[in-house]
């Protein structure tokens, strides 16, 4: 019980201290509290004139002052009260000038971060009293003069601690033999986008705990085969970037990940890479590789990723070009256009127990058959997008039961065979985008219980399944899927239930197809909307604060059946989806429940023996607008609020109705006829929309989503109203209108 009170006791003291602390921070300053790592602060200037820091703070953060000439003087941070910190960051702030005793008596000093200012030269001694200093960051500093000028020292700094050095983009031209010969615990040392040209023997001489080196993005043609001779702990070398043709000759007995993408290797041999032997990541990529020998690989055993992206292989390859490579797990292929071919049948020598990802997009594949893919047969991965492949027999993928993740993208694919994926339980991620399918066959799905991505856009589907009727019904085909991108095809129709057993579905991608304005599509967009499904599209616009507009279900309504005033039309509309429609909220239960009780009403008064010359305005029917359905909202909720309170003003008073009879008989006689508005309407349930044409009689396509439809379901009769526009009628009541006949046409 003491320990427990002696602890909250302690912890309420260093609570108050650290509260101090923070409220004690000066001018320019703002201090907060970090956790377990203290208290930091962040200054936009310093000024040992003007600051005093009286509490204890770890950190200092200096981002983007803009004072020029800004410097470091001597104990500077000393004077300031900070003696206690850990860790320094001046970044972007016009650092040009450093003492050799700015950091003095900083015992804590761990992390220090001076990049992207303006530091030309800095002394070689001025971290050399930082005895507990690992990390320091001098990238984006024009340091050239460091090397330029002639000092007895020799070296660029002196420090027993240091591990982390990182002197990118810092315009070094070259390398001295003694640059870092005074910091000799060095483990990690970035040297990328400099203007490096070589790399002389000995230059890293004495670093025995080196273990990463970057020499990425210089102008680099040449290594010294002994550059690295007494580096036998290196472990991680990256030179990609540079202009530099062969590495052969160097030895590294460590090395376990290399490098070499974006250079001129042209051929592959075996004294390339020799003398790596631990070597396990080979990256080779975007280079100018034409050829590589059957033994190029012959002495990585312990080869687990190697990427030949993007050269000028061409195919088919050695069928014993990995035999020794018993520990592969990724081979990158992809890009090399002139490959053709993967392997001559019957596949690669030996079976690939570890290889689990084979990328081949974009390498001019005309087929792929189970032959080529002999003994891959526990990939999790396969990519072979972007190839010419017409044709995929039903034993393709047949021994490939670890499969997961299949991309079958932008190939010439017009039918896949029914038993397909028969052997590939597993396969939860499926691409067939931009194959030209025209239509999915249900049968092929039926083995793909664990399926939850499926990408079928723009492959020119005109209908979901190649059934009929009722297509899932009786199944439980894809009731794992969680996403369904089918956007970009000439779908019109949807139902509900082509989606009905699918009852993980989280997320459909309708996007580019002409979506008809019926009565199904609505019905399906509500049963998205109870099972919580949401919409989604490609290219989110984004806000003014950078966040995506997501697109809703209500606005993907409003762009399926658009309000027009001009010219009314009573078919549906086909529309097209996209992210630009305009946002208008669906009609709440309340204001659909008063739209159908009004309606009632307005009937009954169409045929109630109280409206004088109602026969007059019967025989002359024909010059009115027919419309799908009676439209109640005027687009305000007032026009509802209207449509109920003209009957109960009418039953309440016969002074009302006599002054009514009266002014709509001065009406009948001076009233001229209108043609219907048509409003979007909503009656009962989200069903019967207006059609929308444009003013050369052609069906309007408004962009609303990029996925397929459904075959919408024949109406075998419509209701159509004869409405009442008499300028009487229309200034008792603003904004509506009176039934004047009711029939019904068979569709």
């Amino acid at each position: 019980m003491k320990i427990i009170t002696g602890t909250l006791l302690l912890s309420a003291v260093w609570a108050s201290i650290v509260q101090a602390d923070i409220k004690s921070c000066p001018g320019h300053c703002t201090c907060t509290f970090e956790g377990a790592n203290g208290v930091g602060a962040y200054c936009s200037k310093l000024n040992v004139t003007e600051q005093r820091f009286a509490g204890l703070i770890q950190h200092l953060n200096i981002i983007n002052q803009n004072i020029s000439h800004f410097s470091l003087s001597d104990n500077i941070f000393g004077q300031l009260g900070l003696k206690d910190l850990e860790s320094i960051k001046i970044v972007n702030s016009s650092l040009d000038d450093i003492s050799v005793k700015a950091f003095q008596g900083l015992a804590q000093l761990f992390d220090v971060n001076l990049s992207d200012n303006l530091i030309f030269l800095i002394h070689p001694d001025t971290f050399a009293n930082n005895t507990n200093l690992r990390r320091l960051k001098l990238s984006g500093n024009p340091l050239q003069l460091t090397q330029l000028l002639k000092t007895p020292h020799e070296y660029l700094l002196r420090s027993s601690s240091l591990t982390d050095l990182d002197l990118s983009n810092c315009q070094l031209a070259q390398i001295l033999p003694k640059t870092f010969s005074q910091l000799k615990n060095l483990v990690f040392i970035n040297l990328s986008s400099n203007y490096l040209k070589a790399i002389p023997k000995d230059v890293f001489e004495g670093l025995d705990s080196l273990e990463d080196l970057d020499l990425s993005n210089n102008q680099i043609g040449k290594i010294d085969k002994n550059a690295f001779k007494l580096n036998k702990n290196l472990s991680v070398l990256k030179v990609k970037k540079n202009p530099i043709e062969t590495i052969s000759g160097i030895n590294l007995p460590e090395l376990e990940e290399l490098h070499l993408s974006e250079c001129k290797l042209r051929v592959l041999m075996k004294e390339t890479i020799e003398g790596m032997p631990l070597l396990s990541q080979l990256y080779l990529n975007s280079n100018q590789i034409e050829l590589i020998s059957d033994d190029s690989f012959a002495d990585l055993s312990e080869l687990k990723v190697l990427d030949l992206s993007n050269n000028k292989l061409i195919g088919p390859m050695a069928r014993d070009l990995f035999k020794n490579n018993r520990n592969l797990e990724q081979l990158l292929l992809s890009g090399n256009r002139e490959l053709s071919k993967l392997v001559e049948e019957p596949g690669f020598v030996d079976a690939h127990k570890t290889l689990s990802k084979l990328e081949l997009a974009d390498c001019g594949l005309t087929n792929m058959t189970a032959g080529q893919l002999t003994g891959l047969d526990n990939l999790n991965v396969l990519n072979i997008s972007h190839n010419m492949i017409k044709f995929l027999a039903a034993d393709t993928f047949a021994k490939m039961q670890s499969l997961h993740y299949l991309d079958l993208s932008h190939n010439k694919l017009e039918s896949l065979p029914m038993t397909l994926f028969a052997s590939n339980k597993d396969l939860s991620k499926l691409w067939l985008r931009g194959n030209p399918l025209k239509q999915l066959s249900l049968n092929v799905f039926s083995y793909t219980e664990n399926l939850k991505f499926l990408d079928a856009s723009g492959c020119g589907l005109e209908k979901l399944w190649d059934q009929h009727r009722h297509p899932l019904e009786g199944h439980k085909l894809l009731s794992r899927l969680s996403f369904l991108d089918i956007s970009n095809n000439s779908i019109s129709n949807l139902q509900v239930y082509d989606f009905h057993t699918m009852d993980a579905l989280e997320m459909i991608d309708l996007a580019g197809n002409p979506i008809m304005c019926v009565s199904p599509t609505i019905q399906l967009i509500e049963y998205f909307i109870k099972k919580e499904v949401d919409p989604h599209l490609r290219s989110e616009k984004l806000l003014e604060n950078g966040k995506p507009d997501k697109v809703k279900w209500n606005d993907i309504i409003t762009g399926l059946c658009p309000v027009r005033q001009d010219q009314p039309s009573s078919a549906p509309v086909a529309v097209s989806l996209s992210e630009s429609q305009p946002r208008i909220a669906l009609p709440s239960d309340a204001a659909i429940a008063a739209a159908a009780k009004a309606e009632k009403i307005l009937q009954d008064q169409a045929v109630s023996s109280l409206v004088p010359g109602a026969a007059l305005m019967e025989s002359a029917h024909s010059t009115y607008t027919r419309v799908d359905e009676i439209v109640v909202e005027d687009s305000t909720p007032s026009s509802y609020a209207s449509s109920i309170m003209w009957p109960t003003i009418l039953a309440a008073s016969v002074l009302i109705v006599a002054l009514y009879f009266i002014i709509y008989l001065v009406g009948e006689i001076t009233h001229r006829r209108r043609t219907v508005l048509a409003t979007y309407a909503r009656p009962g349930s989200l069903g019967g929309h207006v059609r929308t044409r444009g003013a050369s009689g052609s069906p309007l396509y408004y962009k609303l989503y990029e996925e397929c439809s459904i075959p919408a379901q024949p109406v075998k009769t419509k209701k159509n109203y004869i409405l009442d526009f008499s300028p009487v009628h229309t200034i008792l009541k603003k904004g509506t209108y009176k039934i004047m006949k009711t029939n019904e046409v068979n569709v």
